[in-house]
């Protein structure tokens, strides 16, 4: 699935329970979620984290939580 973010550079990959890709982008220093049950780049939400994301993981909220690569 292309992500419609210009150097997206994907990194890591989660998904949850609702089937939402939540999804860390290094080089435009984002997280990236994707559902997969809406169409074209309506699929796609992103939030800048201010540094590159390396890794991503999901709470029990629900919530997205990532940390940095070089923090």
């Amino acid at each position: 699935v292309p992500v419609p973010v210009p150097r997206a550079n994907p990194r890591a990959v989660e998904v949850d329970a609702a089937g939402r890709w939540w999804v860390a982008l290094g080089a435009p220093r984002q997280i990236a979620v994707h559902d997969p049950t809406a169409a074209g780049d309506a699929a796609w939400r992103t939030f800048p984290t201010g540094m590159y994301p390396h890794s991503v993981a999901l709470g029990r909220d629900g919530e997205g939580w990532f940390n940095g690569h070089f923090t």
